[in-house]
């Protein structure tokens, strides 16, 4: 078995040490993961959880705060549902149909207009004010066609955005599970010893994955192509 670092619980606000890193924490398996490689080389780590206006909030909200607390983590909420009520779409909009993978301009249905853009922000704007240098969050390869904001040329221009914005900082944006596909994300996570059953990918709001939508149905095929059975 391997080793881990001792778990010691800590706020990111309050702790004694420097800031290090800040994660994007939506609960899915990717952020999971990405805030688990996150841990393993960083100190301090803020938490960051967005409230936008997406039906699994609360659900969401608790994976990441177990997941946090896996690693001796807080978390910390930002509710933007005003901000994001002003340019609705995808998961934010009710009248969109999340069983459908693309939309006839062959967008993720799923896509929620400037999502990682408005995130990065926010999560600079915290990692400047704290001292932090380093951004995670969690694009996999199988997001790269589908959304704009998942590409590789969007990771490099927004890195450089955050920093030219700034004479404060040097950002680097993390994204270590961009060249993977959903089921070496979940084989990486196993090897991480990522609590799986604090994740949640399900669009819809229940004690249970529908089992239909879109992220269920790469959800299911990842840990079946894992070989890995899903602790959902």
């Amino acid at each position: 078995m391997r080793s881990r670092r001792p778990r010691v619980s800590r706020d990111s606000e309050d702790a004694g040490g420097i800031l290090e890193s800040v994660v994007l924490a939506s609960g899915g398996i990717d952020s999971a993961v990405t805030l688990a490689e996150a841990a393993e080389v960083s100190g301090e780590v803020a938490v960051l959880f967005f409230r936008y206006g997406q039906p699994t909030e609360s659900r969401e909200a608790r994976c990441v705060e177990a997941l946090a607390e896996h690693h001796g983590y807080g978390m910390e909420v930002l509710d933007l549902t005003d901000v994001f009520s002003k340019f609705r779409g995808g998961l934010t909009d009710k009248s969109v149909d999340l069983s459908v993978h693309l939309a006839e301009d062959g967008v993720a249905a799923s896509y929620v207009p400037m999502r990682n853009t408005v995130f990065l922000s926010i999560a600079a704007g915290v990692a400047e004010s704290r001292g932090a240098k380093h951004l995670w969050f969690g694009p996999n390869a199988e997001d790269r066609d589908a959304y704009a904001d998942c590409r590789d040329e969007y990771a490099s221009a927004m890195e450089r955005a955050l920093c030219l914005g700034t004479d404060r900082a040097e950002f680097t944006v993390h994204r270590p599970v961009v060249a993977l596909e959903k089921h070496e994300i979940i084989l990486r996570g196993v090897e991480l010893e990522v609590p799986l059953e604090h994740t949640w990918s399900c669009y819809q709001d229940g004690d249970e994955p529908c089992g239909v939508c879109a992220s269920c149905e790469e959800r299911a095929e990842g840990f079946e192509r894992a070989g890995v059975e899903d602790p959902l």
